[in-house]
């Protein structure tokens, strides 16, 4: 009788370990699925800011374009709208863009870099920094 009962409890453990495991199969593949469309948004973001842009802003464009999956995860909701006006106007104008256009583009992006690393892990100051780089952006936008 003793056999029969520590099989049966053998068998509980490793039927709970193997769903402990399926568990952590399905995150790991979620988590996967999750920065792969990232990545393909990054890549689609680019390509579509390099198809006519001029050669001087070109550099800003490309990398402001990389930096949306990232932008969208740093600002507050509210704020969002008013980045996907300006990712929306980058994609439409992008191609009408001048060297100045490029060199502003450029200043900002710095700008965003250095009040990132000053800002250090405080959060607030961090999406601040967002923010006026999103307003910075817009306003080389709205030239065009």
């Amino acid at each position: 009788m003793a056999e029969g009962k520590g099989s049966s409890v053998l068998k509980w453990i490793l039927i709970g370990c193997g769903g402990i495991v399926l568990v952590g199969l399905l995150v790991m593949g979620g988590c996967v699925w999750f920065v792969k469309g990232k990545v393909d948004a990054a890549k689609d973001s680019v390509n579509k800011a390099m198809k006519d842009t001029t050669a001087e802003a070109r550099g800003p464009v490309v990398a402001l374009s990389v930096m949306k999956p990232f932008m969208g995860m740093m600002l507050a909701a509210a704020d969002k709208p008013a980045m996907d006006r300006m990712y929306a106007d980058l994609d439409a104008k992008a191609s009408k863009f001048t060297s100045q256009d490029g060199m502003d583009l450029k200043a900002a992006m710095e700008a965003y870099n250095d009040s990132n690393r000053t800002a250090g892990s405080d959060q607030a100051a961090r999406q601040a920094a967002a923010r006026k780089l999103v307003a910075d952006a817009q306003a080389v936008m709205d030239r065009h």
